[in-house]
C-alpha cells in the first residue's frame, strides 16, 4: 500500500486517512441500520457524535506519542507540544482511540 493517495507541492492526502473516513461512514451507516432495525433510541448518540469523533482522535493522538517518545525526543519540549497537534503525520494509535471512545 501506498502511503500517499497524491501529492502536490505541500499539500498531500495519506491512504490511512481516506480508509480511515471509509470506515467512519461504514461503521455509521452500519450502527444507523442495526439500530432502526432493532429499534433503539439513537438521539444521544448522535446529540454527541461530533464530541465523539473528535475524542476519538485526540486520544489516538495521545497515546500514539507516548507510544513513539523516542521519535520525539530529539525535540525540545515547545516542539514535541506542537507536534502533538500534527494530525496529519499518521501517527495514531488504534488502542487509544478505542480506549478514549469508552470513556
Amino acid at each position: 500500500m501506498h502511503p500517499f493517495l497524491f501529492k502536490i507541492s505541500y499539500f498531500s492526502i495519506s491512504t490511512i486517512w481516506i480508509a480511515n473516513t471509509i470506515g467512519l461512514i461504514a461503521a455509521i451507516n452500519h450502527f444507523l441500520i442495526v439500530s432502526k432495525r432493532k429499534r433503539l433510541q439513537i438521539q444521544p448518540l448522535l446529540d454527541n457524535f461530533f464530541l465523539l469523533v473528535i475524542g476519538t482522535i485526540i486520544g489516538a493522538r495521545i497515546i500514539a506519542v507516548i507510544e513513539n517518545w523516542a521519535y520525539f525526543s530529539p525535540l525540545t519540549f515547545i516542539q514535541k507540544i506542537s507536534n502533538f497537534f500534527y494530525f496529519w503525520d499518521e501517527q495514531l494509535s488504534l488502542e487509544g482511540g478505542i480506549l478514549f471512545f469508552l470513556i
